[in-house]
């Protein structure tokens, strides 16, 4: 259930970059795939830091030291001043803190993840989404574009024989 839940939380902020493609058009269909996308996407509420109760924040700084060191393990520094969060509202994680950890940084490069936060003091989860502008690695044969690029060309099977 939490690797569901984490991997939802992650995939939010990505489903609304879905539409920007680095190298080149979209690849034909990709438009109605974001919209099947779109339509069965459900949110989740979203509270910026102020917006937190005062049991979650209480929570929160609490377990400050280990939201650090679980962030510092994939090389993020939240004590810099570049970093935002907000908290996702999850109901069926009721007894976990999850935030959302922005940072725009020019000098590093944009960063985000999020760190799940339980409250029975058991370690803090981090999901990176991207870190200091680099997207995480994702193979070739995932992406539906890589496909048209190197689809083998049924003359030169031909040819051979």
């Amino acid at each position: 259930m939490l690797a569901l839940v984490l991997g939802f939380a992650c995939m939010l902020p990505c489903a609304a970059q879905l539409h920007r493609h680095r190298n080149g058009p979209p690849p034909p269909g990709e438009d109605e795939k974001i919209a099947a996308l779109n339509a069965q996407t459900s949110t989740l509420p979203v509270l910026d830091a102020g917006g937190m109760s005062a049991v979650d924040r209480a929570l929160l700084q609490q377990r400050e030291v280990d939201v650090s060191s679980a962030a510092a393990f994939y090389g993020f520094d939240i004590s810099d001043g570049h970093w935002r969060y907000q908290q996702i509202v999850c109901r069926s994680l009721p007894d976990h803190l999850m935030l959302n950890f922005e940072n725009d940084s020019v000098a590093h490069g944009p960063s985000h993840f999020v760190a799940v936060v339980p409250s029975n003091g058991d370690k803090v989860q981090v999901v990176t989404d991207y870190a200091h502008g680099l997207l995480p690695f994702q193979a070739a044969w995932e992406k539906s574009a890589a496909y048209e690029a190197f689809k083998p060309d049924d003359d030169v099977g031909s040819r051979r024989a």
